[in-house]
C-alpha cells in the first residue's frame, strides 16, 4: 500500500486444474477491486464470499483464505480468516533465542459454503515480532517415505534455522525443502510460502 503499509492475502482452492483456476483468477480480480474501496480485512471477506458464493455453490466448491492488513509504523497486524491455517509469528525470548506461535483467531468458514457468512477479525501486537509466515497445507500435510507429515513444527524448524535469510531467499528455498523431505520431485498438493520479514537496519 505504502512504505509502512501492507495487505497480504493467501488462499486455496478447493481442487486442481480448469476450475480452480478460474476461480483463482476471479477472486484476484474481486480483491483487487474490493481493496480499491480501502475495506477492513473482515469486509473484504464478507464482500468477497457474498459475490463468488454462487459460483462455488453451483460446483460444491469451496475456497479457503486468510487477510492481514500489516502496518508497521503502529506495530499492529490485523488479521480476518475463511478456514485457513494459522500464520506463525518468530520473535525473540529473554535468551535472544527465536521462538514462534500460532496466531491464532475464529478458524471461519471457507469462502462459498455459507452465502451470510460474517467474519471477524482481529488486532495483534507485531512490535516483537520478527517474521510472520503465512503458508498453504501442501506444506505441512507433505508426507515423506515413513507417512511422516511436514507438520507446522517441521515448517517453523525451518524458517528458524534459515531466519538469517531474506524473505525471498527462504521462500526460493521451500520447494527444495519439501523435496527433500518428501523424497520426491513432484507434489501432490500446491505448496505457497509467503514470508513478512524486518529488515534490520544499521544506523550509522
Amino acid at each position: 500500500m505504502d512504505d509502512s503499509r501492507a495487505i497480504v492475502f493467501i488462499a486455496d482452492v478447493m481442487g486442481h486444474g480448469i476450475l480452480s483456476n478460474y476461480f483463482v483468477a476471479m477472486m484476484k480480480g474481486v480483491l483487487k477491486t474490493l481493496l480499491s474501496e480501502e475495506l477492513t480485512p473482515s469486509n473484504i471477506l464478507n464482500r468477497m464470499n457474498r459475490i463468488l458464493y454462487n459460483d462455488l455453490d453451483a460446483l460444491n466448491l469451496f475456497i479457503t483464505a486468510r487477510i492481514m492488513y500489516l502496518d508497521f509504523d503502529k506495530n499492529i497486524a490485523i488479521s480476518s480468516n475463511a478456514g485457513h491455517l494459522f500464520p506463525l509469528s518468530f520473535f525473540r525470548d529473554e535468551a535472544g533465542n527465536l521462538k514462534y506461535s500460532a496466531m491464532q483467531t475464529d478458524e471461519g468458514i471457507p469462502l462459498g459454503v455459507m452465502e451470510d457468512a460474517e467474519y471477524e477479525q482481529h488486532t495483534y501486537d507485531i512490535s516483537d515480532v520478527e517474521m510472520i509466515a503465512l503458508y498453504t497445507d501442501g506444506i505441512i500435510e507433505a508426507g515423506n517415505i515413513d507417512e511422516l507429515e511436514y507438520g507446522t513444527e517441521g515448517l517453523a524448524e525451518f524458517l528458524i534455522t534459515n531466519s538469517d535469510k531474506t524473505g525471498e531467499e527462504i521462500c526460493d528455498m521451500i520447494s527444495d525443502e519439501m523435496h527433500r523431505f518428501t523424497g520426491t520431485q513432484y507434489m501432490e498438493d500446491d505448496v505457497m510460502l509467503v514470508i513478512v520479514k524486518r529488515e534490520m537496519k544499521e544506523c550509522d
